[in-house]
């Protein structure tokens, strides 16, 4: 549920993946149909979907999620993980550097979350993709003290994951 004071909350990611990877970034995302035969490409030509959907299409959250776009269809947590996997294990067989990233950031809505990133160059082009978000209920019971512990060992499942 989103009530009227996150209505800029797409503005404020907008505005935290400037501040985070730069103009170029949204550049990129804006105009990504264009570059879809270097993501094929990438990909062995396997036609996945690289679509950034975080959501699954859980009944709860479709209504907010899919507010003002009726047409949109949320795919489910398996699509998603099967995304992932065969993103990262393209990934695996990239011949250059793989640079990873882990950001987190709070939401106007007070949801706490963390996001993995994986960066890499093709053909004089960066790609960016997103291994992993997780919403982090446990963080804002945390004392500052005790965050980089909680994170450690949560990115350090992740890492393990991948």
């Amino acid at each position: 549920y989103q009530d009227f004071k996150d209505k800029s909350l797409t503005s404020n990611l907008k505005t935290h993946t400037i501040s985070c990877f730069g103009v170029a970034s949204i550049d990129t995302m804006i105009h990504r149909n264009t570059k879809a035969s270097q993501v094929s490409a990438t990909n062995n030509n396997q036609g996945c979907d690289w679509q950034q959907r975080w959501k699954s299409s859980v009944s709860s959250n479709k209504e907010a999620m899919t507010a003002g776009c009726p047409n949109l269809v949320l795919p489910s947590l398996q699509t998603i993980s099967c995304d992932i996997h065969a993103a990262f294990n393209s990934m695996l067989e990239h011949p250059g550097q793989l640079n990873c990233a882990m950001d987190m950031w709070t939401s106007p809505n007070h949801g706490t979350f963390v996001v993995w990133t994986v960066q890499l160059e093709y053909e004089r082009s960066l790609l960016l993709f997103a291994l992993n978000i997780v919403e982090v209920s446990e963080i804002s019971d945390v004392k500052y003290s005790h965050l980089i512990t909680k994170l450690n060992n949560l990115s350090s499942s992740i890492w393990v994951m991948y």
